[in-house]
């Protein structure tokens, strides 16, 4: 095989030897990432917990309130909280 001249999209492994992959190769992987990524934005914001403010003193950042998480994404279509 002899070898081709990296493209602006391409990606090499560091650790692979040099092994070139395009997109073709990377949309197996790439749902996948997405969706873990969504998942831990998504619990992030459902285990967060009503905290006090520093810079200004005296105010609170309130927890998100799941349930109309839920409504708001039901809305849209998209699947439940597990």
């Amino acid at each position: 095989m002899t070898p081709r001249k990296p493209r602006e999209r391409d990606i090499c492994l560091a650790f692979g030897g040099g092994t070139w992959l395009n997109d073709a190769h990377l949309d197996s992987i790439y749902g996948p990432a997405v969706d873990a990524v969504e998942e831990a934005i998504l619990n992030a914001m459902v285990a967060a917990e009503t905290v006090p403010t520093f810079k200004p003193p005296g105010r609170l950042l309130k927890a998100i309130d799941t349930g109309e998480l839920m409504a708001v994404m039901a809305k849209y279509g998209r699947p439940p909280l597990r």
